[in-house]
C-alpha cells in the first residue's frame, strides 16, 4: 500500500488505473476529471496523489492551484494523514475549501485545517443516465435554445440573480465584471440553453463540468415570476437530452439536500440519488 504523487497524469504508468478508478467513481470525481481530460494536466498548478493497494487504486486527492482538495475514496479505504503529508511535501497548504462525501471531506479537514472556522453545505449528488430519462410536458409559452456567445448580454440578468442567490456566500461581494467573465467563459466552453417566454429569457441551465463519461450540471435557475410553472424542467430537460443523446454521456449534479422543489423536479426527470456530498469552507 502507497501513495504515488502523479506529475504528469498523461505519462504515468498508472495513468490507466486512475483513469478507471475515477471513472468508476466520476460523479463524485466531476472537479477532477473535468481538469484531466483536457489533454494538458500537469502538476506545476494542480496537485494528484493515488493510492495504491495491491493491484488497485483505492483513493485519490486532489489539490487545485486556487486551494480546493477533492478526496475521492472508496469505502473501506483507511485514510492516514501522515501518509498524504509525505507524499505531497511541502506542497500540501492550508485548503481554502474541500469537497466529497462526508466521511472523505472530514478526514481532510481534520487533518489540514488547522481548527480553522468553516462554513459547511450539504448537497446530494444525483445522476441520470439515458435509459431513466423522462421528458416532461413542455411548458406552456416556453421557447427553449442553445445559447451561443451573442446570448451574453441577454443572458445577465439570469446569471447575476444566481449568483447573488444560490452561489455567492455573502451577495455583498458581488462583482458585476466577474460574472460577465464567468458567464462568458460559460458561452464559449459550456452546454448552455435557456427558455425565454415573450422574448424575455426567464430561465437557464447549463454545463460546469465536462469528465470521462459524465457532464455535470449547474447554474439551474428560474427567474422568480416564472417559476412552478414547469419551466425549471422543461429547460433542464432540454440541456440533459443534448448530453444524452449528443455527447453520448451521463449527467450528474449537486444540490443542496434542503431544496426538496429542485430535488422533486431532478427526481421526476429520471435522476437517481446516488450519496451525499458536501463542500466546507474555511473562513
Amino acid at each position: 500500500m502507497k501513495w504515488y504523487f502523479i506529475k504528469d497524469f498523461y505519462f504515468t504508468p498508472l495513468q490507466s488505473s486512475i483513469r478507471k478508478f475515477l471513472i468508476r467513481n466520476e460523479w463524485n470525481a466531476m472537479d477532477i476529471t473535468s481538469v484531466l481530460q483536457q489533454n494538458n494536466y500537469r502538476a506545476e498548478k494542480n496537485r494528484l496523489a493515488v493510492h495504491v493497494d495491491g493491484a488497485d487504486i483505492d483513493a485519490v486527492i486532489f489539490m487545485t492551484y486556487y486551494g480546493k482538495i477533492i478526496p475521492v475514496f472508496t469505502e473501506n479505504f483507511r485514510f492516514n494523514a501522515k501518509e498524504v503529508a509525505e507524499i505531497f511535501g511541502n506542497r500540501i497548504y492550508i485548503p481554502s475549501s474541500i469537497s466529497g462525501t462526508p466521511e472523505a471531506a472530514n478526514s481532510i479537514n481534520q487533518a489540514f485545517a488547522c481548527g480553522r472556522k468553516n462554513l459547511t453545505i450539504n448537497y446530494l449528488i444525483m445522476e441520470l443516465q439515458e435509459k431513466d430519462f423522462q421528458k416532461p410536458e413542455p411548458a406552456e409559452g416556453l421557447t427553449i435554445s442553445r445559447s451561443t456567445a451573442m446570448d451574453l448580454i441577454k443572458l445577465y440578468p439570469l446569471q447575476k440573480t444566481y449568483e447573488q442567490e444560490e452561489v455567492l456566500l455573502n451577495p455583498a461581494f458581488f462583482n458585476q465584471w466577474e460574472t460577465l467573465y464567468h458567464l462568458r467563459d460559460i458561452l464559449h466552453r459550456q452546454i448552455c440553453f435557456y427558455g425565454k417566454i415573450g422574448g424575455k429569457a426567464v430561465s437557464k441551465a447549463n454545463s460546469s463540468a465536462i469528465g470521462f463519461e459524465h457532464i455535470q450540471l449547474g447554474g439551474v435557475f428560474t427567474s422568480r415570476p416564472y417559476r412552478d410553472r414547469g419551466i425549471a424542467k422543461s429547460t433542464v430537460a432540454a440541456i440533459c437530452n443534448e448530453i444524452l443523446t449528443v455527447n453520448h454521456k451521463n449527467v450528474s449534479l449537486f444540490v443542496k439536500e434542503q431544496n426538496t422543489s429542485a430535488i422533486r423536479v431532478y427526481s421526476d426527470l429520471g435522476f437517481k440519488i446516488k450519496n451525499k456530498y458536501k463542500t466546507i469552507y474555511m473562513i
